[in-house]
């Protein structure tokens, strides 16, 4: 237990510190921004390059993985959606619901565990580079069906006069040119599809600015949980029994079942275990941005983010024992 507890205690103390520094006021106030920008599109694009550049290509056709990952994240997310609008809840607040039980904190909790457990383990970076890209797709949804909500409660529909090629240019360009982790996965597939071979003075500076995003992501998650809670009190979205539930779902549920059929599907114990020890993350932190941005249930989305990742220590701790004892994982 002690062993277990220690390899994920070092990104919470990461955090921790964050919290302290915002809490001393050490650093400008726009420096969870800052950090956050830097992270998301530049140090994990560098660092998800860096990996999956240097994967074999057969890591990544893992077909049943793929086909796992996707059904239980995606399932999982439609499934609430719908419960959700069944109980009579506006598109805004189903989709911040789904999403917070649905998209795991892959970049900023995630990873950086995934990196202190296994080291330098490529394998076990790549699994969690294409956890990554996986979650993705729950982010393009969700993003969509807010905007068309958000256009139909302004009372702005959408220019019907757009050609299809138009929108269609417009979707890919905002959703996946514009999707900096996205595309670095999928230029490091290409290269590693090519077997082009990266000048190594690039490939270590590349890797050196990569390395950055754990510490990054960590120290940001913590700059930003005052704030977080802040918001949601001054929005008046404690709701106990709403965050019990939503805690439920995320930490445990969800963990469980992804585990379950990961299990089922005869899949490496590596895979399992990475993408199940990632899975017990909190919510991620961009569900609480996209609520600020559309106006939907922000004050739940703010609490949601801060309650998931504080108790997260314990998913994973609990995800690490499970996993330990069914053989998947030793430390």
């Amino acid at each position: 237990m002690y062993t277990i507890f220690c390899a994920i205690l070092p990104a919470f103390l990461v955090i921790a510190a964050g919290a302290i520094v915002e809490k001393r006021q050490i650093m400008p106030q726009n420096t969870a921004y800052a950090l956050s920008a830097f992270a998301l599109n530049i140090a994990i694009p560098c660092l998800t390059f860096h990996i999956m550049s240097t994967a074999p290509l057969d890591k990544m056709t893992q077909w049943s993985w793929w086909a796992g990952i996707l059904s239980v994240q995606t399932g999982f997310y439609i499934v609430y959606y719908f419960l959700a609008r069944l109980r009579g809840r506006d598109t805004g607040e189903a989709v911040i619901s789904s999403l917070s039980v649905s998209f795991a904190n892959v970049g900023f909790v995630g990873l950086p565990v995934i990196m202190n457990i296994y080291g330098d383990n490529n394998d076990a970076l790549t699994v969690a580079g294409l956890v990554m890209v996986a979650a993705n797709t729950l982010p393009v949804i969700s993003q969509m069906t807010l905007m068309v909500w958000s256009r139909k409660k302004k009372k702005r529909p959408e220019q019907k006069k757009a050609h299809l090629h138009t929108k269609l240019w417009n979707f890919f360009k905002q959703y996946i040119l514009g999707n900096s982790v996205l595309m670095s996965t999928v230029l490091g597939i290409a290269v590693a599809a090519s077997g082009i071979h990266i000048w190594d003075a690039l490939d270590k500076g590349i890797a050196m600015i990569g390395y950055t995003a754990p510490v990054c992501m960590l120290f940001t998650m913590g700059f930003s949980m005052r704030e977080n809670i802040a918001t949601a009190i001054a929005r008046h979205s404690i709701h106990f029994l709403q965050q019990l539930w939503i805690c439920t779902l995320r930490l445990v549920v969800l963990p469980l079942l992804t585990l379950f059929i990961m299990m089922n599907l005869g899949i490496d114990p590596l895979w399992v275990a990475v993408t199940c020890i990632v899975s017990a993350t909190g919510s991620a932190i961009f569900v609480s941005a996209l609520a600020q941005i559309y106006q939907a249930v922000p004050g739940q989305a703010s609490m949601t983010i801060a309650v998931t990742n504080l108790l997260s220590l314990f998913s994973l701790s609990g995800m690490l024992m499970i996993l330990q004892h069914l053989g998947y994982l030793s430390l």
